[in-house]
């Protein structure tokens, strides 16, 4: 391959099976193949190791220089789907999290893999809803965790998206650049002689397609009472029915603002039961959705606990229902 000929950008769509809404992911692969951009490779991956393949088969040894890469894919802050089922109940494959890696995130064996290409790209951006996100609502690692591992992993700058995505936000040569009213991306810069350093894409856009919510401008406070579903990896549950988790009284939100630009495509990372009825939670733990409305909440450091703690609940109410359950050949008494 001439130099010349060589590609300068590599972007990776992931590829998870029909049960996930792939629409916004099969629109932005056919919108950026049809540019017929020059020096910019565009290929589906469905794990990291695809990832691994896709780059080895272009960073060989007669390659010169560095490439950017793009990943593209379903996501909550720190984590992004690349072939596991991505749906509004959850993650429901545990395999996924195991080798060929269906889901990109800071599991060290996964990452082993994409270790040998540390000084052979010049940048990263992970582009997927919220994938770069400080917030996590519960899960162990955020977006900043995930850019900063990979930015010591790889040895270069690394981005995250801080807000929805859409298949429309890439400039001419086929780059993620978020459109006017969403936050910029965040991230790491590589540097050899410190850790790596906090980088921010320009200034955020400032909040914009909101109004109050509450009477006599007071916040509007929601009771949550149980968590129906989760879509936080390690939460969930082989059957989407069977993960209920009931919430102290006392645990509350505040919500001062709704806004009325809705999320269309996010996935719902938690839904729950309200005292105004069910309700999902998006984008980071950003906005709970009620019906057709979506409040912006305030951040809860009460919710995030019992967020994180819900790995001891479950599995303690699991033991519990074993330990209750009937041994076999163990007879159970008639009704009546």
């Amino acid at each position: 391959m001439m130099f010349s000929d060589q590609p300068k950008t590599v972007t990776l769509v992931a590829s998870p099976p029909p049960e996930t809404d792939n629409g916004g992911l099969d629109q932005t692969f056919r919108l950026l193949s049809a540019r017929g951009l020059h020096n910019h490779e565009i290929h589906r991956v469905a794990s990291v190791s695809e990832i691994d393949i896709a780059l080895s088969d272009i960073l060989t040894a007669s390659f010169k220089g560095t490439v950017r890469l793009q990943i593209i894919g379903h996501s909550i802050p720190g984590s992004m789907c690349l072939g596991a089922r991505w749906t509004d109940t959850g993650i429901h494959d545990l395999a996924a999290f195991a080798f060929p890696f269906l889901i990109l995130d800071t599991n060290p064996t996964a990452l082993g893999l994409l270790a040998k290409f540390a000084g052979k790209l010049s940048e990263v951006m992970l582009v997927g809803c919220h994938v770069g996100s400080t917030t996590s609502f519960g899960h162990a690692i955020n977006g900043r965790t995930l850019t900063y591992t990979l930015a010591e992993l790889l040895r270069c700058k690394v981005c995250g998206a801080d807000d929805d995505v859409a298949p429309e936000e890439y400039d001419e040569q086929g780059w993620y650049a978020p459109a006017p009213q969403h936050r910029r991306p965040k991230g790491w810069r590589w540097s050899d002689a410190s850790p790596p350093l906090w980088t921010d894409l320009g200034t955020d856009p400032l909040p914009r397609n909101r109004k109050p919510c509450g009477r006599d401008g007071k916040p509007l406070e929601i009771e949550i009472r149980a968590i129906r579903t989760a879509m936080l990896p390690l939460l969930t549950s082989p059957q989407s029915n069977d993960l209920l988790l009931g919430l102290p009284s006392s645990l509350k939100i505040t919500c001062q603002h709704i806004t009325t630009a809705r999320p269309v495509s996010a996935l719902p990372e938690l839904a729950v039961d309200t005292d105004l009825g069910p309700a999902q939670i998006l984008c980071g733990g950003r906005y709970l959705k009620l019906a057709d409305v979506c409040y912006v909440i305030d951040r809860s450091p009460s919710l995030t606990a019992a967020l994180a703690a819900l790995p001891r609940a479950i599995d303690t109410a699991r033991r519990a229902q074993t330990a209750a359950a009937p041994t076999a050949g163990e007879s159970v008494p008639a009704a009546g």
